[in-house]
């Protein structure tokens, strides 16, 4: 006696007593695995991991009884109710049956394709999910072949230079319009939102004292590229916490 279908379905047959089995899917919806008890489904779960020992191949019914801790008349009677999915010999005189998670040799070359088909959707509904999932670069403001000032209005650049404070760390407008260009284009959202975030870690570095002196304060475009603004800012232990001072908006380099 043994398991149908056994060297189609585990894929490590030839090799004894591997470790684990492995359980066709259509289980799931087989009516006839379904109609057998549950003590049955259980027994039926013993006899695979059993038959693993001999690659599909099943010991007598006095080893069966021995191996799972049951009676010679209850394994008769539940290899009877689970004939389903073995080729039976001495044991019952009915014909062999085969399941729908253990198809015919005409059936492998369907149920194998449609294995094929369920990898390929699988493998097209993760590259739809990472798309996506996949953040969406933002759109900069066209700014090729505009002058040095209406590229910074564009980019909104002054509205974060005006609130930056004053550091010795000092750095010209044009490298920090290009450093805030930068920092932008690595942001997944609106040049408003950008402003937005930028502004409200300047103000938390700024109540926290951590910018109460202009030599702890870095340089504008460190601030920017390292997202500083991102860091739950720590008050100068040096001095006292205070508010610094804003930038003026005519005020070039600092």
């Amino acid at each position: 006696m043994k398991i149908k279908n056994w060297e189609k379905y585990q894929h490590n047959s030839g090799t004894k007593k591997f470790p684990w089995i492995k359980l066709h899917a259509s289980l799931l919806d087989d009516m006839e695995f379904h109609s057998i008890s549950g003590e049955a489904a259980r027994f039926l779960m013993f006899l695979w991991i059993l038959a693993r020992e001999q690659d599909g191949e099943l010991p007598g019914i006095d080893k069966i009884s021995f191996r799972l801790r049951l009676s010679i008349p209850e394994v008769e009677t539940y290899l009877k109710e689970v004939d389903h999915w073995l080729v039976l010999d001495e044991y019952t005189e009915g014909t062999q049956c085969i399941p729908e998670g253990y198809p015919t040799d005409t059936q492998q070359g369907t149920a194998e394709e449609d294995i094929d088909q369920d990898k390929d959707i699988d493998k097209e509904e993760d590259q739809d999910r990472a798309r996506e999932e996949k953040p969406q670069q933002p759109k900069l403001p066209k700014t090729k072949n505009q002058t040095f000032e209406s590229k910074a209005a564009s980019l909104k650049f002054w509205d974060v230079w005006n609130a930056y404070p004053a550091s010795n760390h000092k750095i010209d407008t044009r490298r920090a319009l290009k450093a805030w260009e930068d920092a932008f284009t690595i942001y997944a959202g609106t040049i408003e939102e950008f402003v937005l975030i930028v502004k409200q870690g300047i103000e938390a570095h700024v109540k926290a004292g951590a910018f109460s002196d202009p030599q702890y304060v870095p340089r504008f475009d460190r601030f920017l590229l390292e997202q500083k603004y991102m860091n739950k800012p720590k008050p100068n232990k040096k001095t006292p916490a205070a508010k610094g001072p804003a930038r003026d908006s005519d005020e070039e380099v600092f």
